[in-house]
Parts: structure tokens; sequence; C-alpha cells
């Protein structure tokens, strides 16, 4: 359930702040570009989003590893992409509890976002000294 209520949030500020410049991408798109069998076939997928015309893109991301179930996971985090310093930021309110999800969509996205073409590099993935939620269902998200 979570996942329809962030998407829906997402939904709101879009149509309230509408902006070229700024894209959220919803928790389903996130997820299957995290977990996507094929990486080759996230050109055509990825192509509507204009990701390149993008300054700032949120991907949210989830901790669930199973792709037969959807809307699962228990806790979810936000990897921004800022074009000016070509940089992606991961803000996760549990000390990197999900560091290696967010890893794995980082480098998914990297030959669709990252216009300088390097290699799986980490000076491009950064961790945010994000707030720390106090107990099991505020993700900081």
């Amino acid at each position: 359930m979570h996942d329809r209520i962030i998407e829906f949030y997402f939904s709101y500020l879009a149509s309230c702040h509408p902006s070229e410049d700024i894209l959220l991408v919803p928790p389903s798109i996130s997820f299957w570009l995290t977990n996507c069998p094929d990486p080759e076939s996230l050109k055509d997928f990825t192509e509507p989003f204009k990701l390149p015309d993008k300054k700032l893109i949120i991907f949210v991301v989830s901790n669930n590893d199973d792709v037969t179930m959807a809307e699962g996971g228990t806790h979810w985090s936000l990897l921004a992409y800022e074009r000016s310093t070509n940089t992606f930021v991961h803000h996760d309110s549990m000390a990197g509890s999900n560091s290696l999800h967010a890893k794995r969509l980082w480098k998914a996205l990297l030959g669709f976002i990252d216009s300088s073409g390097s290699d799986s590099d980490d000076r491009y993935l950064e961790y945010s000294a994000t707030p720390q939620q106090r107990n099991g269902y505020d993700c900081g998200l």
C-alpha cells in the first residue's frame, strides 16, 4: 500500500507544481528500472520520460527483492539525480539500509542519464546525511 501512497503524492506534487525540469518517478517505474532482466530494453522504456532533459529526477528506492510481488518491501528511500553536478544522491532515513538497492538502480540508470559516458564509478553516487527515523514505520520519504 505504501507504493500507492507515494505514487499519489508524487502525482499531487506534479499537478500542483508542474515543471519541465523536474521528474518524480513513481515507485513502480523505479522498481522496474532496478530489476529489469534485460538492461538493453530500458532504452526504449525510458525514452518517454526524457531523462536527459531533466535537471532534477527523484526516484523511489524500495527494498523489495521479489519481482513477483507487486508493492512489496518494508522500507523506502529516495535517489535524486542533479544534472548540474551530474550526481546521484541517496537519501535514506535508516542509516543506509537501502544502499544496495539504490546502487542497483543507480547502475541501471547510468547509461540513460549520465551524459559523460563514464563507467560505474562511485564518485557519481553520494550518500546524504539524511535525518534518521526513530521507529520502523516512518520512512523518511
